[in-house]
C-alpha cells in the first residue's frame, strides 16, 4: 500500500516521515520531564483526619539550573491542596505541601512541577470510628426514676448553654494561637519568597544588582526578626556586636566577610567567581533557617 505524501512549504515530504518526527516530539516531551521519588517525607500534625489542615514536607535532589514550579495546583476530588512552596539547598530542594484531605484511607497524590514529575506520594488519612466494630447493639431509651423529670430537664439546660461556651472558647483560643504562630513566621516567609523571586530572575540580574538584593533581604529579615533597629545602616565591622547575642562566633565571622564581598562587588567593581553566587545565597539560607530555629524554641 503505497505512502501518501504531505506538502511542507513547497517541500514534499512522505507520510512515514511525518509520524517519525511526531513520535520523537513526544518521545523528547517524555524524556525532558524528569520523575523523582520524594525523600524523608513528614507530616505535620503526624497523625491527621478528614478536614484537617497537614503540613507535608519532603526533599528531592536537585539538579543545576533546574526549573522548578507549582504553577496551578492539581486538585483531587478528595484532596484539597492549598499551597505549595520551594526552597532550593546546594543538591537538594526542599518542598513544603498544605493540603486537607476530605476521604478516609490511603491516597497516591502526583505532582508535576515544571520539569519536574513527583509519583505516588502515600497520604494516610485516618478515621475516627475504630475499625471491626459495624455491629451495635439496639440503644435504650431514657429511664426516668420517679420525681427527677425537672432535675433532668435543668441538666438538659445547663449542658446546652454551657456545650456552646466551651467550643467558642476553644475555637477562639485555636484562631489565637494560629494568629501567633503566622505572625512569628511572617518575616521567615517573607523572606523565603524574596529569595525565591531573586534566583528566579538571577539570570537578569547584574553582580551588583544580586547582591544589593540579596543583602538587603537578609538585613530585613534580621531586623523583622530580632527587632534591630539600626541593622540597615550597621556596617560589616558593627555587625559582630550586634549579631554576638544571636550567633556563634564562627557564623557571624562568615556573614561579616560576605558583607564586605558584597560592598566590594557592588562598589568596587569585583566580579563573583564561578559558583560564588549559589553559594553565598545557600549561607544566607541557612543563616535565616538558624536565626527562625532559635526564635521557635525560644517560643515554645
Amino acid at each position: 500500500m503505497p505512502f501518501y505524501n504531505f506538502f511542507v512549504g513547497e517541500v514534499m515530504v512522505p507520510r512515514y516521515h511525518v509520524i517519525t518526527l511526531i513520535i520523537l516530539l513526544t518521545m523528547h516531551l517524555h524524556i525532558s520531564a524528569r520523575e523523582e521519588i520524594a525523600q524523608d517525607i513528614t507530616f505535620n500534625p503526624p497523625h491527621f483526619y478528614v478536614g484537617d489542615e497537614v503540613h507535608m514536607t519532603f526533599w528531592i535532589p536537585r539538579k543545576h539550573n533546574e526549573y522548578i514550579e507549582s504553577g496551578l495546583y492539581p486538585q483531587y476530588p478528595n484532596l484539597l491542596i492549598h499551597e505549595i512552596e520551594f526552597l532550593p539547598h546546594e543538591q537538594k530542594t526542599y518542598i513544603s505541601l498544605r493540603f486537607t484531605s476530605f476521604s478516609v484511607g490511603k491516597q497516591l497524590l502526583s505532582l508535576q512541577l515544571g520539569d519536574v514529575v513527583i509519583a505516588d506520594l502515600p497520604i494516610l488519612t485516618q478515621s475516627l470510628v475504630r475499625e471491626g466494630n459495624e455491629q451495635a447493639r439496639t440503644i435504650y431509651g431514657p429511664l426516668l426514676l420517679e420525681k427527677t423529670q425537672l432535675f433532668f430537664i435543668l441538666l438538659t439546660a445547663v449542658f446546652l448553654l454551657i456545650t456552646p461556651m466551651v467550643l467558642l472558647t476553644r475555637w477562639s483560643l485555636k484562631r489565637l494561637y494560629q494568629y501567633y504562630i503566622t505572625s512569628k513566621q511572617q518575616p521567615y516567609r517573607l523572606f523565603i519568597r524574596t529569595i525565591m523571586q531573586l534566583i528566579r530572575t538571577e539570570s537578569q540580574l547584574s553582580d551588583a544588582q544580586y547582591y544589593s538584593q540579596l543583602t538587603l533581604a537578609i538585613r530585613s529579615y534580621l531586623t523583622a526578626q530580632f527587632t534591630l533597629a539600626s541593622l540597615h545602616s550597621t556596617t560589616p565591622q558593627e555587625m559582630e556586636s550586634v549579631l554576638r547575642p544571636y550567633f556563634e562566633k564562627e557564623i557571624i565571622l562568615e556573614f561579616t566577610a560576605l558583607l564586605q564581598r558584597s560592598d566590594a562587588i557592588r562598589f568596587g567593581g569585583r566580579f563573583t567567581e564561578q559558583g560564588e553566587r549559589q553559594s553565598d545565597t545557600n549561607f544566607i539560607l541557612s543563616l535565616a533557617k538558624t536565626a527562625e530555629k532559635q526564635q521557635t524554641e525560644s517560643a515554645t
